[in-house]
């Protein structure tokens, strides 16, 4: 009875106390500090053992202060029996109290926790939600050392304090929130967890339509394949005999005109050869007029074949003399054939040495995939992105499809001349880049459907006895 007169003291002028309450609260300059001071007056004004105070962070609850102390730091099977308490109430969203008053209807409600911490602590306990905006934001613990019921006043008053502070410290908690979280209107006192709920399952409902819309809805359906830039007619230049690298004039990437001198072989064995011959011929002429003059028609007719047959050696020499030096045989821009530091090689017959192709005339071969080539027929058109100028396309339109597929880096491919739209002038033979050609028009659904029943189909044929 003396403990309960002593909190009766306090019960006069409980308007003022919550005023009092507010303006030491607020007077701090953290959600922390000020919840501390604010647990450790209330304590004062109810004679209360210990005030905890917890505020729902995610939908759990954290300790953010504990009365007389400085900080909420408590030994971990305490602290997770308070969280429980808090949530006993959280959960019912009424204020519970253990024991309870004598005069009170038959408790409906669970106190499980409560009586828990009641035998723990040998006093009695009472919860109180703490309730802003219409969403729980945390809850007091309030202890006291006696186990004696909680006079009416005594809960009107820890209650109207729970209700005045809970606005002030949603305020502080957003204030100490990230800019982030404030400037989308994301921070723990922004919104109630029902409206997040509600706002996540409207995103949801919208994207899933969207991502349905943009699966059936028929867009212009197009297959990529890698393509490289050829010359419209490319010209090999081979050696025309056997030999060696005498010169070299030109180096890739140099402009050649039709007749321009590319490089010379050497003439020293060709000389030699032609010296030798020339001395046959004369040889055999020679003998031909002793056996003319001797009236042995036999030898005279071996010695003329003998002749004709060195002469005949002797034109194909001189003939391969003319060609010792090679000549451009269009003109355009050299792209292969850098011979400037073969001088002196030996060379073959036919050996290729130079290819030329014209500056302004190319074509795209395009290296589709063998599981595209039926949706890929002559006529259709598409573009071309060069790796060296992506942000420009080049218009394609097919002109022929190979009839039959080569191996190009571990790929079946079929190769598919392309003819160019107006060529850029930056252009050159050589480039690589990605084609799109355009097949048509279908749904993201049936495009992937489609690749994906063909892949199953590939998989149960190899593993289908």
């Amino acid at each position: 009875m003396a403990a309960a007169g002593a909190r009766a003291v306090h019960l006069n002028g409980s308007d003022a106390a919550l005023l009092r309450l507010a303006q030491q609260s607020l007077g701090e300059n953290n959600f922390r500090s000020a919840a501390t001071v604010f647990c450790t007056d209330l304590a004062r004004s109810l004679s209360a053992a210990r005030i905890t105070l917890g505020w729902l962070v995610k939908e759990k609850i954290k300790l953010i202060a504990v009365s007389n102390s400085g900080s909420a730091e408590l030994e971990a099977d305490q602290a997770e029996l308070l969280c429980a308490a808090m949530h006993e109430a959280i959960d019912q969203g009424v204020c519970l109290q253990f024991p309870a008053p004598a005069d009170a209807l038959p408790a409906r409600h669970v106190l499980r926790t409560q009586r828990t911490l009641s035998r723990t602590t040998q006093g009695s306990v009472m919860t109180v939600p703490m309730t802003g905006r219409g969403q729980m934001r945390g809850a007091l613990v309030i202890e006291f050392a006696a186990i004696d019921p909680m006079t009416p006043d005594l809960l009107q008053l820890a209650q109207s304090a729970a209700h005045v502070m809970t606005p002030l410290f949603s305020l502080l908690r957003e204030r100490e929130a990230p800019w982030y979280q404030r400037l989308r209107g994301t921070t723990p006192s922004s919104r109630s967890s029902a409206a997040k709920r509600r706002m996540w399952r409207y995103l949801a409902g919208t994207a899933s339509l969207l991502m349905l819309a943009a699966l059936l809805v028929p867009i212009n359906h197009s297959v990529s394949a890698p393509a490289r830039i050829e010359g419209e007619v490319q010209r090999v230049v081979a050696s025309p005999t056997k030999g060696y690298l005498k010169s070299v004039k030109v180096r890739p990437g140099d402009r050649v005109t039709t007749g321009q001198l590319l490089a010379e072989l050497g003439e020293r064995d060709l000389e030699l050869e032609r010296t030798k011959f020339k001395s046959e011929v004369a040889q055999h002429e020679g003998a031909s007029a002793v056996a003319f003059a001797k009236g042995d028609r036999a030898a005279m007719s071996m010695s003329q074949a003998k002749a004709d047959e060195a002469r005949a050696q002797l034109g194909l020499v001189d003939h391969q003399l003319e060609q010792i030096q090679l000549t451009a045989p269009i003109d355009g821009v050299l792209i292969q054939g850098d011979l400037a530091q073969s001088i002196g090689t030996p060379i073959d017959r036919g050996q290729s040495l130079f290819t030329i192709a014209p500056v302004n005339r190319f074509r795209v071969i395009v290296e589709l995939d063998e599981r595209d080539i039926r949706a890929v027929a002559v006529g259709q058109r598409g573009e071309l992105a060069l790796s060296a100028m992506p942000w420009d396309t080049l218009a394609l339109t097919v002109k022929r499809v190979a009839p039959m597929a080569t191996l190009v880096e571990n790929r079946n491919v079929f190769e598919l001349e392309t003819v160019p739209g107006d060529a850029l002038a930056e252009v050159r033979p050589g480039l690589r880049g990605t084609a799109h050609l355009n097949v048509g028009q279908a749904s993201l659904l049936a495009i992937w459907g489609t690749r994906a029943v063909n892949a199953l189909k590939r998989w149960s044929w190899r593993w289908t006895p």
